[in-house]
């Protein structure tokens, strides 16, 4: 949510429930699954986050050279590694190997996970729904 979401569905939804979702969306609402509802508020009711990441933005950023951290700054935007390429004027596979090493420093499992803890650190910030970048 904090990442600009409007809505939360499972994969399993049937389709009239996810046309349903999509028009709430598109109307300006916001729409959640049950499940993750229950989760949400399981989240909040628990308290501040606590783990590595909490108070360690600084020690976090500080593994990262200037361009692993432009390339998780891309990633979080959106962009696939053929874009970030073309971005930074880069080969693909110069892309591959800075996404590799940044995910690795920030003991992160995936692009998601990277783009989560891109939010989290305040690199990037939520675009809200109808504005532009």
């Amino acid at each position: 949510m904090r990442a600009g979401a409007s809505g939360f569905l499972l994969k399993d939804v049937q389709a009239a429930e996810l046309l349903q979702g999509i028009r709430v969306v598109a109307a300006g609402e916001s729409v959640l699954a049950p499940s993750a509802t229950r989760r949400l508020i399981g989240h909040y009711a628990a308290g501040p986050p606590t783990g590595p990441r909490v108070g360690h933005d600084a020690d976090v950023l500080a593994r990262l050279t200037a361009r692993e951290r432009r390339v998780l700054t891309l990633i979080a935007s959106g962009l696939n590694n053929a874009e970030i390429a073309v971005e930074l004027d880069i080969t693909v596979g110069t892309v591959k190997t800075h996404v590799n090493a940044l995910l690795r420093k920030l003991r992160v499992r995936d692009r998601v996970q990277a783009t989560i803890l891109a939010y989290d650190l305040g690199l990037v910030r939520a675009t809200p729904p109808g504005t532009h970048p």
